[in-house]
């Protein structure tokens, strides 16, 4: 898995709090602490964390207490080649209860993920070129 370091913009941050924690800590450097998230398990994310989540793709399910997640992939113009629907169908199996659905922005969400299963599912994915 390749990580991103990156800095926050230079920008006044609003009064909301999804604007504070951007300005704490860029979405896409979560991406450093997945795999200690991966281990740990769910109750070790912080909080701030399942916001910056989304910048990737990753989503809590209700209810939240339950500890799944749902990954929307980003599928460009949506095509895909045979290796990839390969891959989001053997993740599917495997992971997701057999289940993906197809959006209307004509990308894939996997339902019924945990925190766990991230950094193999990001590897998986990332081995036949798909991003989230």
């Amino acid at each position: 898995m390749s990580l991103v370091l990156s800095t926050p913009r230079n920008f006044t941050p609003g009064e909301t709090k999804e604007e504070l924690i951007k300005v704490a800590k860029d979405g896409l450097d979560v991406i450093q602490d997945l795999p200690r998230y991966a281990k740990e398990g769910v109750q070790a994310i912080a909080a701030d964390d399942f916001m910056r989540f989304k910048w990737y793709g990753v989503y809590q399910q209700k209810p939240k207490e339950d500890g799944y997640f749902m990954l929307r992939t980003r599928i460009p113009g949506g095509q895909l080649n045979p290796a990839q629907l390969r891959e989001i169908s053997s993740l599917t199996d495997q992971f997701a209860h057999g289940f993906g659905d197809v959006t209307t922005r004509q990308t894939i969400q996997l339902h019924w993920l945990r925190i766990e299963q991230f950094p193999e599912i990001f590897r998986r994915l990332e081995s036949v070129g798909i991003t989230c």
